[in-house]
């Protein structure tokens, strides 16, 4: 099912709209139609809360103290952060060192796949792991969706669905992390830290012909090549590193598939 994801910050809930699906929800005959597909909006991305957490050696855990909605509180409950020794080792072999992404590193990590969609990259499991080697200042050790060693859980799916808007609620109480004396750190293999909000965003139907006529010749084809929207300009980008790219051909709207890859 792929996903409109937007590419730009200033892109606003409700603000571009796909029309040309058919059938359209409002129009569709409900005998004789199938399933009504448009219009479909873009969403603002759901980059999310600063989550708060109840952690101590007494309580032997940190878990989430509330609810949490958002990008970044799913990072940090889904990806363990792994320490240099020349291959990969747990951060609980590290006295002292979260097994975590602090909230500094989610928001750095969320702002990372925004440049990625935002130059027009795929969210591949590489670029994502990329990003995620940067931040922490590591190489080729961190894996955001587990392996023999590492407990990090996160999907691509997951990942691609957050960033096109879908509202993902991550419940009070949910545990992510081992606290033991010392202190040391372990990270709780969490599979399923929340869910998505049902009715929050729609995907485009694959194999439907209609979305695929529309990225051809219709809205989605001028909305994925749209450079100019709102007086702003996106053949220039300036990422979060402060690193300015140009010439740019990326729109304002992308369709990413739930492997991470650019349909558009």
């Amino acid at each position: 099912m792929p996903y409109l994801v937007a590419t730009r910050g200033f892109i606003q809930n409700g603000a571009v709209q796909v029309k040309d699906l058919w059938p359209s929800v409002s129009q569709r005959n409900s005998v004789i139609d199938p399933q009504g597909t448009g219009p479909i909006y873009v969403h603002a991305w759901s980059v999310g809360d600063r989550p708060q957490f109840l952690s101590s050696v007494a309580l032997g855990k940190t878990k989430f103290a509330l609810p949490a909605v958002g990008l970044i509180p799913y990072l940090i409950a889904t990806i363990e952060v792994g320490a240099d020794d020349g291959g990969y080792v747990p951060r609980s072999d590290n006295a002292g060192v979260q097994a975590i992404l602090s909230y500094n590193e989610a928001k750095q990590f969320a702002d990372a796949i925004f440049d990625l969609v935002a130059l027009g990259n795929d969210l591949s499991e590489g670029n994502l792991n990329e990003a995620l080697d940067t931040i922490i200042g590591t190489v080729g050790i961190q894996d955001i969706l587990g392996n023999v060693a590492s407990q990090s859980t996160a999907t691509i799916s997951d990942i691609v669905r957050i960033v096109a808007g879908e509202k993902y609620v991550i419940e009070a109480g949910v545990e992510i992390q081992n606290v033991a004396a010392g202190p040391t750190y372990s990270k709780i293999v969490v599979l399923s830290p929340g869910s998505f909000a049902l009715n929050t965003c729609r995907s485009l139907i694959t194999g439907d012909t209609s979305w695929e006529e529309s990225l051809d010749h219709g809205d989605l084809k001028v909305f994925t090549t749209l450079q100019s929207y709102a007086g702003q300009d996106t053949s220039v980008y300036t990422d979060s590193n402060g690193n300015t790219t140009e010439d740019l051909t990326v729109g304002i709207v992308a369709v990413y598939d739930l492997d991470g890859t650019i349909v558009s």
